[in-house]
């Protein structure tokens, strides 16, 4: 089922999209630039407006109860080239290894004159162990609150469909 991120603490959406997306236990972030939660462009050197962006990312990721450990894809769009180095430099203090799945891009521009937009693709890890899936035989295995549901185990046989919400 597809459901809307959002947070208050990052810059909302300039256009017709959504901060980010959860499917499932996946985490689909917008295109991030170096906007303030106010709506204005950071203004000052490349370092401080990558920093930005990663604030920016860090509580949408935040809001859908992920993190930049859960990132698997990371796109990045980059106006200059030569900023490459220093860009890559800032990242990575976010990021740890194993580093997720990237590609940059170069490209002529971007929105309200950026220099950069990076959006990722995480695993909400809090969903993810409430569903493991079986090998084998389509069943997905719900472990649900610890109380009253810990004592049972609920299977359900989903061999007719993608998924099971249980409210």
């Amino acid at each position: 089922m597809k459901t809307y991120v959002s947070s208050s603490k990052a810059p909302k959406a300039i256009g017709p999209y959504s901060q980010a997306i959860m499917y499932d236990n996946f985490v689909f972030t917008s295109g991030q630039i170096y906007l303030m939660p106010d709506g204005t462009l950071v203004k000052g050197i490349i370092e401080e407006q990558m920093h930005q962006i990663m604030k920016n990312l860090k509580e949408v990721l935040e809001a859908a109860g992920a993190s930049f450990q859960d990132v698997v894809k990371t796109t990045m769009y980059i106006t200059d080239m030569s900023d490459f180095g220093k860009i890559n430099t800032v990242y990575k203090s976010y990021i740890t290894e194993p580093y997720p799945a990237r590609e940059t891009a170069g490209v002529k521009e971007l929105p309200m004159g950026a220099k950069i937009e990076i959006s990722m693709v995480a695993i909400n890890h809090s969903l993810a162990t409430q569903l493991t899936h079986f090998t084998g035989r389509k069943r997905i295995f719900y472990h649900w609150f610890s109380g009253f549901f810990a004592r049972y185990n609920i299977i359900v046989d989903i061999s007719w469909c993608f998924a099971v919400m249980i409210p």
